[in-house]
């Protein structure tokens, strides 16, 4: 062997083999099915998602090879305009064979949305993760649905953006999904007095209101029974000063603060001063060791306020303003 091909050797990924010559490129072809085949999973996993339909047009061994690779079709992603859209579902759902699925269904008008979501009949209980945007008509029936998926673990919910500040459900949004670990909700309201989430260890509640009272009834009631949550986020965005209404009007609650033992991380954002005293003297958290302030607003709360309450909080040496 020359001293050339040594150094080519030694700085190669690969082994030398009489197969391989490692001073020629090395080919993908010449690699084990199963090792591509984990090649492809990667790609169609980044945040830029490669459509498994694309590897399929390279060639005829690429074609059989995506094809019979389950874990490349479950991630359904439904844009709001797709053409062949039962075609897409029904051929993600056979080729993922048993697999547990994702689904994110893009902004459709309320029709559109229910549409779309009795393509998935007789597999909601595969679906672990669900993204949606929500109209008006469509809320009260997806949310029916929603709690008929059995190992839902990630629940995304956002406002349709041409509509009403906030969607509130006619018949009130109660969820109930026992293997749910993640929710974040985006201007759609939840009905919090019949609301159990036995293992939800991530919630984000986003808000948009323009004026007027921001009702968040019973909250607080609701957080003292999620008892594994580690992470929680409050976001409010508004061009004015809100009343926020976190319990029934008329006085204070009279349970006392909501006990979350296990929460590590809250973040409140666009919350004025005296809101983030509010929230923070409604838990108590022995494990929380980091607050986040978002958008910077609150340099009075921490110089001010923050030394009466730091003491309940022995982890935090102070809130962190994020601008």
């Amino acid at each position: 062997m020359s001293a050339e091909q040594r150094s080519t050797n030694s700085t190669s990924g690969f082994p030398f083999t009489p197969q391989h010559n490692p001073a020629t490129p090395f080919r993908i072809n010449d690699l084990p099915s199963e090792i591509v085949g984990r090649v492809f999973e990667a790609c169609v996993a980044l945040p830029c998602s490669l459509n498994p339909l694309t590897l399929m047009l390279v060639s005829k061994d690429w074609y059989h090879l995506a094809f019979g690779t389950p874990t490349l079709w479950t991630r359904i992603f439904l844009p709001p305009y797709i053409q062949y859209l039962e075609e897409k579902v029904a051929s993600y759902l056979a080729r993922s064979k048993t697999i547990p699925v994702s689904v994110i269904i893009g902004r459709r008008s309320s029709i559109g949305c229910l549409r779309v979501i009795t393509l998935f009949d007789g597999h909601l209980e595969r679906i672990w993760s669900f993204t949606c945007v929500v109209s008006v008509g469509s809320v009260d029936v997806l949310w029916s649905e929603i709690n008929k998926m059995a190992v839902l673990e990630e629940l995304v919910l956002e406002k349709s953006p041409e509509i009403s500040p906030t969607i509130t459900s006619q018949r009130g949004n109660n969820l109930k999904v026992p293997s749910l670990k993640k929710l974040n909700v985006g201007n759609v309201d939840i009905s919090w007095a019949n609301t159990h989430l036995f293992q939800i260890e991530d919630l984000q509640l986003v808000y948009t209101q323009f004026q007027g009272v921001l009702v968040m009834d019973r909250l607080f009631d609701a957080l003292s029974r999620f008892t594994t949550l580690k992470k929680l986020f409050i976001g409010l965005y508004s061009n004015f000063p809100l009343y926020i209404r976190f319990w029934e009007e008329n006085g204070a609650r009279p349970k006392g603060p909501t006990s979350l033992p296990l929460l590590k991380e809250l973040k409140l954002k666009g919350l004025l001063d005296q809101q983030v005293e509010i929230v923070l003297r409604e838990i108590v958290a022995p494990e929380l060791d980091t607050i986040f302030l978002l958008e910077g607003r609150n340099e009075g709360f921490i110089t001010e306020r923050w030394p009466v309450l730091s003491g309940h909080f022995p982890r935090v040496t102070a809130p962190r303003l994020i601008k």
